[in-house]
């Protein structure tokens, strides 16, 4: 659920989707997300789809795939996934997650995701929330490294670009680093998948 973190504590402002191009090397592993059990850990993706109650999708893209594949959690009974990727160039500036994360779940939602979604933007507590589409699919983006305003001061915000959206009755959430053309090439990536 730290995905679901962001949009509660990231402070969010629209903007124009980062167009960074890869350097040549890319950063230096780090151990990626600490926050999920040793417990929860499973050796792949493939181990990950088998023992989930639920339908899961792999990232296949030079972003994200089994390759580079850091690390894999099954989230308990009935639970979340999560895929955890290094990014394949430093951020322009300082995010709050320096990996990319793939989380996926069943959608409990007892609406549509388009309307739940809308309602998701109107309330959100941030303007960087916007409501978009990926290949026909409503989602919510969120741009990464917003200028906030606090007190009449500007500060720019470590927070990491966002997606989120529903495929098959899998809600898919993705985050990481400040680019999120890279996240709707993972995205599209899964839609992809859906269809073989």
């Amino acid at each position: 659920m730290l995905l679901v973190l962001c949009l509660l504590l990231g402070a969010c402002s629209s903007g124009t989707r980062g167009t960074g191009v890869p350097t040549a090397a890319p950063p230096s592993p780090v151990r990626m997300d600490p926050t999920y059990p040793e417990s929860d850990r499973v050796a792949s993706s493939a181990e990950a789809v088998r023992v989930s109650s639920f339908r899961v999708f792999v990232p296949n893209t030079s972003l994200a795939n089994d390759e580079n594949l850091t690390d894999a959690f099954v989230l308990g009974p009935g639970g979340g996934v999560v895929f955890d990727y290094p990014l394949t160039r430093e951020p322009l500036s300082s995010v709050r997650m320096n990996y990319i994360e793939v989380y996926e779940a069943p959608w409990t939602e007892k609406t549509d995701p388009l309307t739940w979604y809308k309602k998701q933007v109107a309330a959100a507590p941030s303007p960087g929330m916007m409501l978009t589409n990926i290949q026909g699919l409503p989602a919510v983006e969120i741009t990464p490294n917003v200028t906030v305003v606090t007190a009449g001061t500007p500060s720019v915000d470590a927070n990491p670009a966002f997606l989120r959206f529903v495929l098959d009755g899998t809600e898919i959430q993705i985050a990481g680093g400040d680019d999120l053309d890279a996240l709707v090439q993972i995205a599209e990536s899964l839609i992809a998948g859906s269809n073989s």
